[in-house]
């Protein structure tokens, strides 16, 4: 045949690189950005996403269970998987947040007791429930005070949270006594000022 009828037909092939997607879940008190991204399963670059903790909360790490059991496989904030063998597979992480325990703190100055000696709570969450100042016998109660300033003169006293960290003294003080002296004279005058009127002493 004649090579000027030879029809060659030329077949393209186009294929299109599969993706995968990695999952970002913040678990507790706390958000994180990105929640996902897509990635080209070969040649794709992941940029990773950043936990932040709400108020209250602070960033314990990132796992890869839903559950946040065992060990994180990273504490820093700012987390970048790594891919596994030669592609990139969809996949979901877990950033852990916890909520920051708080305390106050309660004493009783000498001739008293207090019915709490210290609380915890989750300063998101939590209120703390307070203390009750009783005065022993022969005392009376004057206040609380917190670092030498008096906050209180109610015997029961609940702080706020943005007290966490301080402790509370009940204060007391001793009662005291009026003795009045009565003198009773010849006439049966008496005085209560500790004097007595006698007339003319002879």
């Amino acid at each position: 045949s004649n090579p000027a009828d030879i029809q060659v037909n030329i077949i393209t092939f186009y294929y299109k690189e599969a993706e995968a997607t990695i999952n970002y879940v913040p678990v507790g008190g706390g958000k994180v950005d990105p929640e996902k991204e897509i990635v080209k399963v070969v040649s794709g670059n992941i940029t990773g996403s950043v936990a932040t903790a709400n108020d209250g909360y602070e960033f314990v790490g990132w796992f890869d269970n839903a559950s946040c059991d065992g060990t994180p496989i990273s504490t820093n904030a700012y987390y970048i998987p790594e891919k596994q063998g030669e592609l990139w597979t969809d996949a979901t992480y877990y950033a852990k947040f916890e909520e920051i325990l708080v305390s106050v703190y309660y004493e009783a100055g000498v001739g008293g007791k207090v019915s709490v000696t210290s609380e915890t709570v989750g300063k998101a969450t939590g209120t703390f429930d307070g203390s009750s100042a009783s005065a022993y016998s022969g005392y009376t109660f004057i206040g609380w005070y917190c670092d030498g300033e008096i906050v209180s003169t109610v015997a029961n006293f609940t702080p706020s949270i943005a007290d966490a960290g301080k402790t509370f003294v009940a204060m007391f003080e001793e009662n005291t006594a009026t003795i009045n002296y009565a003198v009773v004279g010849p006439d049966g005058t008496v005085d209560y000022d500790g004097k007595a009127d006698y007339g003319e002493i002879t």
